[in-house]
């Protein structure tokens, strides 16, 4: 159950951090925008430098790995702090990953990642466009999984790549097993929570709710399953998201 509790404290922290942040600087994508000659030639720098390290070592995958998390945590911290404070921050956490890359840190990097990416295309886009993406999205993680297995297959090239955008939950203290959730299955209802709490908030809740029983029954259903082979995990989530909106319009 170690798993389900680390599962949780994640889920919490994505739903209610991401709510909050947005309703704390509701404006933060016009930091972005707004950024200085001299900040931005830093950025560009730290990604050069990056690339380097990885292209150096033949390694192009994780060089992109670095740069996606890299940025996508840079997004967040513009919510707390300047420009430059946020590249120099972002830069050592990644260069700290370098020399500790334990499942904990790497859980918390991919998750402060997926809180930053989710901030930026909530803000960016309306509710119902992101509900009908990733309804879209779900059919064709469904065919990925089950059919052409490439989803399977870009799971596994990333990995021997040292490029893991996936969280993991170890089943017990000290056990070399593990529940594993992708990036993007922690990224979807982000954005979803975003968007509905900066365009309409009077369903934000619904969408939290909504969340945290998707994820619960995601996890149910692959306890169940009892099975090593991957299953798609964004369906059961985003099914839960709007079976909760309509159960709100509906019936409250």
């Amino acid at each position: 159950m170690i798993d389900l509790a680390y599962f949780i404290i994640t889920i919490l922290f994505l739903q209610i951090g991401s709510k909050t942040i947005q309703e704390l600087n509701p404006d933060f994508l016009n930091v972005i925008t707004s950024n200085s000659s001299f900040d931005q030639i830093i950025f560009t720098l730290i990604i050069i430098y990056l690339f380097y390290l990885r292209l150096n070592k033949l390694n192009l995958i994780n060089g992109l790995f670095n740069i996606t998390i890299f940025y996508s945590i840079y997004i967040l911290f513009l919510n707390f702090f300047p420009n430059i404070r946020a590249i120099l921050l972002s830069f050592l956490i990644m260069l700290y990953y370098k020399k500790n890359n334990s499942i904990i840190y790497h859980n918390l990097i991919i998750t402060l990642a997926a809180l930053g990416v989710g901030l930026f295309f909530g803000s960016l886009f309306r509710p119902l466009d992101v509900l009908i993406f990733a309804a879209l999205f779900c059919i064709y993680d469904v065919y990925a999984v089950y059919k052409t297995k490439y989803m399977i297959k870009m799971f596994n090239q990333f990995s021997k790549n040292n490029a893991f955008f996936a969280t993991a939950f170890p089943k017990k203290l000290l056990s070399n097993k593990f529940f594993i959730v992708g990036s993007g299955d922690l990224i979807f209802p982000t954005i979803i929570t975003v968007s509905f709490s900066k365009y309409m908030p009077e369903y934000v809740i619904t969408s939290i709710i909504g969340s945290i029983t998707g994820y619960l029954f995601l996890y149910y259903l692959i306890k169940i399953q009892n099975s090593k082979n991957p299953v798609p995990a964004l369906p059961p989530i985003i099914f839960c998201i709007i079976l909760s909106f309509l159960i709100k319009i509906i019936f409250i």
